[in-house]
């Protein structure tokens, strides 16, 4: 089932509202006859969908999400930040070995993508934009979303997330070397 989030407005975007198409629970025939669609969100994908396709895109940002789990109550040190940069510094870095959600933003020829690595691994999503919006006006004027767009876009929804277990902290990681896994 999809269904309409809305357009942004250039007064006020949130990084969901980019995406015109939502659907949650896509079937796996679904998936594999129709792919990712421009402008479409897939929420509950399994973790071997977004496996196969972070490595077709080149991403540009990555952060691990306090989602879950409080950070202040697992006292996160330097020691804990450095760890989980190590883990992102490694060739071919496994994120499932951080322990806390990871988003990524990524570009492809004619796409950002986004995805969104569930630490529970229950709830993994994927969407695709275009980034000159589709061809869609918005007052009266074409908008494009810019990779700096897109970021702060994201940066901003999880400073504010209306999910209540996203705490509103990040820590954004170095873009991998090699090939990613979940």
């Amino acid at each position: 089932m999809s269904y309409y989030y809305g357009r942004p407005s250039f007064d006020h975007a949130s990084f969901m509202a980019l995406f015109k198409y939502v659907e949650k629970s896509p079937s796996l025939d679904h998936i594999a006859e129709k792919g990712v669609p421009q402008n479409t969100l897939y929420f509950n994908v399994p973790i071997t969908f977004l496996n196969g396709f972070i490595n077709c895109v080149k991403p540009f940002f990555i952060c691990a999400v306090e989602h879950h789990r409080d950070w202040a109550k697992i006292a996160l040190f330097d020691l804990t930040y450095q760890t989980w940069t190590n883990i992102a510094s490694e060739l071919n870095p496994h994120y499932g070995k951080i322990d806390n959600d990871i988003m990524i933003l990524a570009e492809s020829k004619h796409s950002f993508w986004f995805f969104w690595f569930n630490q529970k691994r229950s709830d993994c999503r994927i969407g695709r934009l275009d980034p000159k919006g589709g061809g869609k006006k918005v007052n009266y004027r074409y908008y494009c979303i810019t990779k700096d767009r897109m970021k702060n876009y994201l940066i901003e929804w999880i400073k504010k997330s209306p999910n209540p277990e996203i705490k509103g902290n990040f820590l954004e990681l170095p873009l991998p070397k090699g090939r990613i896994t979940f």
